[in-house]
């Protein structure tokens, strides 16, 4: 064996590269293979290397720690095969026989068997152990090479123990038996067996180490240049401040040839330009591998020019202690361990050409790759990528008790896989929510009484602000050790308020998403610590440090918005306290706490929030059954459930989705079991635990009244929902031809209706007006000493007919004035042709007044208007007849006119109301005016309907102006002002199909949220309806229909946005929630809903009180597919 010549005097130079490498790269035991590791993890390990007394590790080392456990398990358990062989032996001692002993017998001599027997002797079978295997041939030759191996490597380790266990097993009768030199094949056994096909993968190794060694004496120089390179990097990145090493991947070709391969990871120094100066006589002098780290410090110091005086290696020591606590999830872990305070560095990965590496105390984070942090985690919920973590951390805290932080606004049915995780890695972790270490302090201070209420705060990934309230009550078992007081923890509520520290990021990066992004990995805390240790930031090829930004004071008078989200009678009675505390102070509070715990004493309990599961039909809406409310309270773990739940017969599985706090999640209660189906119903008592340190906190079994059957486990699991292109939404309804028009469906007979001729006469009616202001109207007519003859019709009403010059025969009758008097001698009214022919007075007004006429246009021709001029419908349409055509822009001049010149204020309104509905055929008069109006937000407010019908198409540069100005009352914090621009967007929406594809992704999310929050408003109104005052019916409030009817249009955006509205975010639970609320406050008062969406749904049964606009918005928003094909929208009426 050639390698051999490597534990020779003259050649120990290139076992140490060969250790350095080895030793460095990490080994798996359980594979038996050298792991690929990224660059930081590299120069972790090499700046551990112990140049003068980690020269052991060549490729034996690792070979005998792989083979260890199975040459020790196959020497005792040698693997035998039985084998059959056939002798002539005396009878008594034959066991068995075959056919080849009855063919011997037929071949003896004599006629029976007795005859043939004479002799007292037969051939038959005998079995025999064989240890001369194939598998065992491979291990008798793999072991007396470790012995022979053994001989020379002494010199450096000694391996006796092993290697005289071998020696003896060699003088065994089994390994005599075994014949070495004797064929091999490569069976199954060498291949899959647990220990075996370790030998045999160490035999292989074996055999390949004289090329191996054979490489290492000719790449002598190179190998020691590629260690000094590393070496240099090691100490660039944890001795010095200036130089800035990028995390990267390791591109390890092949550790038998020393070829390792970076990408360049070290900014602003050449690096391999310095090493190709390196003399190749200066690296063949004796030992000078063990002067590597010396070289490398003084060629920093002296050549490249760079202080090496600063000291960033991470190190900690835990043998004296059992167990740690921890603040985890940040992006510097603070620890407290064995009465000290121990902060991490930067504890970050990357993802880099698809592999997750290590970038742990980074002086730069690279922008180019993914990053992934701890505080992440506890949004995204990746539990595979905290595994990565978890592994760092076990390098320094293995088989310690782990006592963790857990941020009270997490929720903590997601948080089921984080546990089971942290637990896997740390069997004994503890786990407690930090308002309560935090309120602690004031415990142990003493400074507070029963009653009190502390209230902490903290800003989750987002940016959110949220507050947990911390009552303080007494417990005489409690008096020796905090004056009888402990904590009790209410539920933490989001605290509506606005934070700039974004904006203050975006300064540095000038990117405002990403500044969002990196915000939400690092958290306010972290981008401090970023700060403070002036770690820089590689984007576009530049370095980019945080700039010191301004501090941000603590808001003032915020305590009645904190109180205004708690209902709860018990809190803010008494003295109230803003909890302010400390990261060393969490951690020795979270220490005296598990310290009284062990002692018999409970400091903390919890106010749970309400935990109720959903989605139950309750009398034709969608009720819920409730688990925890305001009065439950935990004792002894368990919390009573007073209802009973009934699981109907034939249900074989039951599945509900939860609602935790005020808020529906994305996790349901399921059950499934073998007894699954009951044949009939059967009534549950309902039993449930309750610790907040489980994996599973909440345990919910229902327990069956009729004995015969066993109890089910409740189990939580996260909503499985379609597929983002499969989440259905409403179509549009149909764009009507103008021909469709002539034959229109009246809503009220069902009767076919001339829409243009109902319009046109209306048009007409515009220009008689037009033409009456200037004394030239044939069909108004004003006339003076008027005397009525009048007598009374069959009814009993007063009748007249007059004689008019230039007209002839007219007929009065009282019904058509609008006031009637009878000694009127002065009037206007407008001429009709009777059905009888002649003529009859309608609308009539004393003197020259025209109101009624008015108010009679205005009833006649909105409809016809709306319904006409929508879905972008418009007079450069083709298919307008040219009469039509002519006759509308003879009206509209008409108006005009009236709108521009009149003094009649209704008049000029209605007039006013006309044109600015016809969007793209608007007059520029009356745009300009538009426009105007959307400037201001009081003149925006004053005509927002005439405002919102104007815009159309928004294909206009005026109308685009009026939208834009809409989004910027849409932006405001005023609730009146951006509730007048969902308005504004609420009927607009409803105008023109393609409305929705102008809004962008940005301002879509904008309008989401400001919808949800202007809804939820509505509902802490004390009615959401009114009482008509025609019928006495109960009418839901417009300012309610027309969000619920905006929210049905928004739902479209899923055809342009796959994912919007998505059933699993917390926007689109929290609307499911409102919806669920108004229908059953609708069913409840019996509401009548008025729709301009008029729809065709085929509901079940069950929801048939629930009204179509309801039913509606709750399916789409459930992503309810099959329901949603019931679903058709058949037009939107402004009638």
């Amino acid at each position: 064996m050639e390698f051999l010549k490597l534990y020779d005097e003259e050649n120990r130079d290139i076992l140490f590269n060969m250790s350095w490498l080895n030793k460095n790269f990490n080994f798996d035991k359980s594979t038996g293979r050298f792991e690929n590791i990224d660059l930081f993890t590299f120069l972790e390990n090499i700046n551990s290397f112990n140049y003068e007394k980690d020269t052991i590790y060549d490729d034996i080392y690792f070979i005998l720690e792989y083979a260890h456990d199975s040459i020790i398990h196959l020497i005792n358990n040698i693997n035998k095969e039985i084998k059959r062989e056939h002798k002539i032996v005396p009878i008594p001692q034959a066991k068995e026989l075959d056919q080849k002993t009855i063919l011997w017998l037929s071949r003896q001599d004599g006629r029976t068997v007795k005859e043939k027997l004479k002799n007292n002797k037969i051939k038959a079978v005998k079995r025999y152990s064989n240890v001369d295997t194939y598998e065992n041939r491979i291990l008798k030759i793999f072991l007396k090479k470790l012995v022979l191996i053994e001989e020379k490597r002494v010199q450096i380790q000694s391996n006796d123990k092993l290697i005289n266990k071998i020696r003896r097993w060699l003088r065994s009768d089994d390994a005599k038996n075994i014949n070495e030199y004797g064929n091999i094949v490569y069976n199954n056994i060498l291949l899959h067996h647990p220990h075996y096909s370790k030998i045999f993968k160490s035999y292989r190794w074996l055999n390949r180490l004289d090329e191996k060694v054979s490489t290492y004496s000719t790449t002598f120089i190179k190998q020691l240049k590629t260690i000094i390179k590393f070496e240099l990097l090691t100490q660039l990145q944890f001795f010095t401040k200036e130089a800035k090493v990028l995390p990267s991947t390791l591109d390890k070709d092949s550790l038998d040839n020393f070829d390792i391969n970076i990408n360049k990871t070290l900014l602003d120094i050449d690096l391999e330009n310095y090493i190709s100066q390196i003399k190749d006589d200066a690296l063949r002098k004796k030992r000078f591998f063990k002067s590597i780290k010396n070289f490398a410090k003084w060629s920093i110091e002296n050549k490249i020019k760079i202080k090496n005086e600063e000291n960033r290696v991470f190190e900690i020591k835990t043998e004296n202690t059992s167990q740690v606590f921890i603040d985890f999830f940040r992006l510097f872990p603070i620890a407290k361990i064995d009465n000290e305070f121990t902060n991490f560095p930067i504890t970050i990965f990357q993802n880099i050409d698809n592999s997750i590496v290590n970038a742990n105390n980074t002086k730069v984070i690279n922008l180019s790759h993914e990053i992934y942090t701890l505080p992440e985690i506890l949004k995204t919920y990746n539990s595979n990528i905290l595994r990565f973590f978890l592994e760092y951390f076990e390098k320094y805290l293995k088989d310690k008790q782990l006592n963790y932080i857990i941020p009270d606004y997490v929720n903590v049915f997601k948080l089921t896989p984080i546990k089971k995780t942290i637990n896997s890695y740390f069997p004994k972790s503890r786990n407690i929510p930090k308002s309560i270490l935090a309120g602690l302090k004031y415990l142990f201070e003493g400074n507070i009484q029963d009653g009190d209420t502390l209230i902490y705060i903290q800003k989750n990934h987002d940016n959110d602000l949220y507050v947990t309230p911390l009552l303080i009550k007494y417990d005489k078992a409690l008096k020796n050790i905090t004056n009888g007081l402990y904590l009790e923890k209410y539920p933490t509520k989001k605290l509506e308020e606005e934070s700039d520290i974004i904006d203050e990021l975006n300064r540095n990066f000038n990117d405002y998403e990403l500044s969002e992004k990196l915000l939400s990995k690092f958290l306010q805390n972290g981008i401090k610590g970023i700060k403070d240790q002036e770690i820089g930031f590689y984007k576009d090829k530049e370095l980019i440090y945080l700039i010191n930004s301004k501090s941000f004071s603590k808001p003032k008078n915020r305590i009645n918005t904190i109180k205004s989200l708690f209902t709860n009678k018990n809190l803010f009675k008494k003295e109230y306290i803003e909890i302010e505390d400390t990261n060393e102070e969490n951690l020795s509070n979270f220490e005296k706490l598990l310290t009284y715990e062990q002692d018999g004493y409970n400091l903390w309990k919890e106010h749970l929030p309400r935990l109720a599961m959903g989605d139950m039909p309750i009398n034709g809406y969608f009720g819920e059954f409730v688990l925890v409310d305001d009065d439950s309270k935990v004792i002894n773990g368990f919390i009573e459930i007073k209802s009973r739940f009934i699981i109907p017969a034939n249900t074989n599985e039951l599945s509900f989705p939860l609602i935790f706090g005020e808020d529906k999640i994305n996790f349901e209660a399921y059950i499934t079991s073998s007894q699954l189906p009951f044949k009939e119903d059967v009534e549950c008592k309902l039993e449930l635990k309750y610790n907040y340190e489980d994996e599973t906190p909440y345990k919910l079994t229902f327990i069956p009244l009729i004995t015969k059957y066993k109890p089910l486990n409740v189990k939580w699991r996260e909503i499985k929902y379609n597929k983002c292109n499969e989440l259905p939404f409403p179509s549009y309804p149909e764009k009507k031809s103008w021909s469709s028009f002539k034959e229109f469906i009246s809503k009220k007979d069902n009767n076919k209706v001339d829409l243009l001729k109902w319009f046109s006469d209306d048009l007409r009616r515009i220009i008689d007006i037009s033409e009456f202001k200037n004394n030239n109207s044939q069909n108004i007519i004003y006339i003076e000493d008027i005397y009525f003859d009048w007598f009374k019709d069959k009814k009993g009403f007063m009748a007249a007919k007059v004689i008019i010059s230039g007209i002839g025969e007219v007929f009065f009758h009282q019904n058509n004035f609008v006031k009637f008097d009878r000694n009127i001698n002065s009037l206007t009214f407008e001429l009709e042709k009777a059905s009888k022919g002649g003529y009859q007075a309608k609308n009539i007004c004393a003197g020259k007044e025209i109101h009624s006429i008015i108010s009679a246009l205005a009833k006649s021709y909105r409809f016809p208007l709306h319904t006409i001029f929508n879905n972008g419908n418009s007079l450069s349409d083709l298919d307008v007849e040219d009469e039509f055509r002519q006759l509308f822009y003879q009206a509209t001049k008409s108006a005009l006119y009236i709108y521009l010149n009149d003094d009649n204020i209704k008049l000029k309104d209605e007039m006013f109301y006309f044109l600015s509905r016809l969007h793209s055929n608007t007059p520029q008069e009356i745009s300009n005016i538009l426009v105007e109006y959307s400037n201001e937000y009081s003149t925006f407010s004053k005509y927002l309907d005439n405002l919102a019908y104007s815009i159309g198409k928004l294909e206009l540069k005026w109308q685009q102006i009026i939208f834009d100005n809409a989004m910027q009352y849409l932006n405001s914090s005023d609730e009146e002002m951006y509730s007048d621009a969902l308005k504004f967007i609420g009927i607009a929406i409803w105008r023109y199909d393609m409305l929705l594809t102008k809004i962008s992704n940005n301002m879509m999310d904008l309008i989401v949220q400001k919808l949800y929050n202007s809804l939820k408003l509505k509902l802490q109104e004390k009615r959401i309806y009114f009482i008509s005052k025609q019928d006495n019916s109960v009418i839901i409030k417009k300012s309610i229909l027309i969000r619920l009817e905006l929210l049905l249009a928004l739902i479209r955006f899923r055809d342009i946005k796959n994912d919007f509205l998505h059933p699993k975010e917390k926007t689109t639970l929290n609307y499911v929630n409102l919806v669920d609320n108004i229908s059953k406050k609708v069913i409840s008062n019996n509401i009548k809903i008025i729709s301009i969406v008029q729809l065709d749904i085929d509901k079940p049964e069950s929801f048939s009180k629930t009204h179509d606009l309801l039913y509606a918005l709750r399916v789409y928003l459930t992503a309810d597919t099959n329901a949603a094909n019931g679903i058709k929208i058949l037009g939107v009426s402004d009638d």
